[in-house]
């Protein structure tokens, strides 16, 4: 796996569309990696006084044309294998933690909207689900946002609430974080949501120190 980071160019017109209407940075994840299978995951994140695209994939991606699109002129994206790591979790381990993710109950096949008042308690139960556990006084949730938007093409709304979360966790279970690494947590990752990301403790945010994201 391949975890990417581009920087992105806040004055350019897709950029800006991009951050209201999801589909546009899939549409050209999906393109950069040629699988059209929707299981990279990717985010947007603060960086420095901008933002950049965070992006992983199982396949090394050709950037090239999203570096045109959405980046600025003269800077390339930088692209770290993920597998090394991976190989670095273990049981018991602390870790910063960073994730923007779709928070939602099931109710007689629906997907219903957690309410604020219970979007802690709610991220506690997920984080147990996918090995690893939070304290609520060592996390915090740093942005919620709701989106509306139309796919290109499709006339029909797509419409759904999105809460990041930020803070310290602790590994429960290794091969459940694991799979949460790889595969993202919840759904609308193909809109920017599920990607957990780790830093040590004390450290620059984002997996590894020279990625420096």
């Amino acid at each position: 796996m391949y975890l990417s980071r581009m920087i992105l160019n806040p004055d350019n017109r897709e950029v800006m569309r991009g951050f209201a209407r999801p589909s546009v940075f899939h549409g050209a994840i999906e393109t950069a990696t040629h699988r059209g299978s929707g299981r990279n995951l990717w985010r947007i994140d603060a960086f420095q006084k901008g933002y950049c695209l965070l992006i992983l994939t199982t396949e090394a991606p050709d950037l090239t044309s999203m570096q045109g699109q959405f980046g600025f002129p003269g800077q390339s994206p930088l692209t770290k294998e993920y597998d090394h790591f991976l190989q670095k979790i273990e049981q018991g381990q602390q870790w910063q933690f960073r994730i923007k993710i779709n928070p939602v109950v099931n109710h007689l096949g629906d997907r219903i909207p957690v309410k604020n008042c219970d979007l802690n308690e709610w991220f506690i139960e997920k984080a147990e689900k996918n090995g690893f556990s939070v304290n609520e006084s060592a996390f915090s949730l740093i942005e919620l946002r709701d989106y509306s938007f139309t796919k290109n093409n499709i006339k029909e709304a797509v419409q759904f609430k999105t809460a990041t979360f930020n803070g310290t966790l602790v590994i429960s279970d290794k091969e459940k974080i694991l799979l949460a690494l790889q595969n993202g947590i919840g759904h609308e990752k193909a809109f920017g949501c599920g990607l957990l990301t780790l830093a040590r403790i004390n450290e620059e945010r984002i997996v590894e120190r020279d990625l420096q994201c």
